[in-house]
């Protein structure tokens, strides 16, 4: 039984890892959108004055 609990640990800390890991990523892709977003409205401010 104590077994058991053991391996649903080990199962829920991976688990828990590869969606910190998947965080990150989505976050750093965020980030580059974010910043790419950004420079397209200054140039469009840009062309438009």
């Amino acid at each position: 039984m104590q077994q058991k609990i053991h391996m649903q640990d080990q199962v829920t800390n991976r688990i828990q890892m590869i969606m910190g890991e998947q965080y990150q990523g989505i976050k750093q892709i965020a980030d580059d959108v974010a910043s790419f977003v950004f420079i397209l409205v200054i140039l469009a401010i840009g062309v438009v004055w």
